[in-house]
């Protein structure tokens, strides 16, 4: 789904630019006419109808810092295999621990959270080493 595939489309430059919907646009597939009053109004009715939204998400609704982003955001939105993306995130970044734990250890702790969560994990762990150069900065990771 693109842009052109949204209709109809009606972006707005967010009254309290983005305080409460958290992006200074909002993209919607609605006729003007059709969109809540609440967006616009006194910043309670504007902070209620973000907060209810982001509870229930009763409206498909693209949020962003540009015009482009809020599209985008709608897109995702409005894409049929939506429901499917729910609750499944990719991670990808380093856990310091400061030399505290060792990887089974760590390994093991954080199973046993996303377990704790009725969660699943699917993925490697691995330990990230520095390999330094001379002058001490690190030159490239081993593992992982």
């Amino acid at each position: 789904m693109t842009e052109k595939d949204i209709y109809p489309l009606v972006i707005i430059n967010d009254r309290y630019s983005g305080t409460y919907s958290k992006g200074a646009y909002t993209a919607w597939n609605h006729y003007l006419e059709q969109i809540p009053k609440d967006i616009d109004d006194g910043d309670p009715e504007c902070w209620n109808f973000w907060d209810k939204q982001r509870e229930t998400k009763e409206w498909r609704v693209g949020v962003g810092a540009t015009v482009k982003e809020a599209i985008k955001d709608l897109e995702r939105l409005l894409d049929p295999n939506y429901d499917e993306y729910k609750g499944v995130f990719k991670v990808d970044g380093l856990i310091d621990t400061e030399g505290e734990l060792t990887e089974d250890t760590f390994t093991s702790r954080f199973i046993e959270w996303v377990e704790s969560n009725g969660w699943s994990y699917a993925g490697g762990i691995g330990t990230y080493i520095y390999k330094e150069e001379d002058d001490g900065e690190p030159d490239s990771k081993i593992g992982m």
